[in-house]
């Protein structure tokens, strides 16, 4: 299992095709910055926004728009 696939998993309650492709995007990503990442404290930086972008990016598939009163 490489360090991407450890830290976003493969979870997808949703079943959302989306989700997915979010998914599989941040793991090369995280993958591609274990490897060639030089700087042990940036490294750890940059996984943790990309983590918490999927985050935001899987819910914003499910956020409905608020009606304006």
């Amino acid at each position: 299992m490489s360090k991407g696939q450890e830290i976003i998993g493969k979870f997808n309650a949703s079943e959302k095709s989306e989700v997915d492709l979010i998914k599989e995007k941040a793991i090369e990503l995280i993958d591609l910055i274990e490897e060639y990442g030089k700087d042990p404290r940036r490294k750890a930086t940059a996984i943790t926004n990309i983590e918490q972008g999927v985050m935001w990016a899987i819910k914003s598939l499910s956020h409905s728009k608020m009606k304006k009163a």
